[in-house]
């Protein structure tokens, strides 16, 4: 068993209110984690700051992967609405490292893989919630991350059979 990530006494606070306190957690190479708890408990907050995107108040994050190597996946959608389903995948692979010789190939086979293949060419607000959030999916998972994080993102997500655009 291999630890890839640890939090060791892990505190985190927004200005005076503590969201995390004293969090000693590891994570295991190859192993699906998932951090369940009610609404406000402080998942956001582990993966922001699993991500760079926060420093603990105290307490050490150790982590065995560059931090460029994590792609997240959000809870709110966060696409860009004036690029194409096809260019936000794409930006994923913007902050990848080396030259992509078949970027279209990666791009196409992601989107096939979150069945949106047909609707690369559409525009967010063309698509609903569930379509949004495969996209977003989909540019996280096209640079091949060591770690992906998937902040709440089965919330609006339909079976494939309910998902072809109308």
């Amino acid at each position: 068993m291999v630890i890839v990530l640890e939090f060791q006494n892990v505190t985190f606070s927004y200005s005076d209110v503590v969201v995390i306190e004293r969090l000693s957690l590891n994570f295991v190479d190859n192993k699906v984690t998932a951090i369940i708890g009610p609404s406000g408990c402080g998942k956001s907050t582990v993966f922001k700051l699993i991500s760079g995107l926060l420093e603990p108040s105290s307490g050490m994050i150790n982590c065995d992967f560059f931090r460029e190597s994590i792609s997240y996946v959000f809870q709110d959608y966060r696409l860009l609405p004036w690029l194409s389903v096809y260019e936000n995948v794409a930006v994923g692979l913007a902050r990848s490292e080396g030259c992509h010789s078949d970027r279209d190939g990666l791009i196409k086979s992601v989107l096939f893989l979150v069945n949106m293949s047909s609707c690369s060419a559409m525009y967010p607000f063309q698509l609903s919630g569930g379509m949004q959030q495969r996209v977003g999916l989909a540019r996280a998972l096209v640079s091949k991350p060591e770690l992906l994080l998937m902040d709440d993102v089965i919330t609006g997500v339909k079976s494939p059979q309910n998902t072809s655009p109308k």
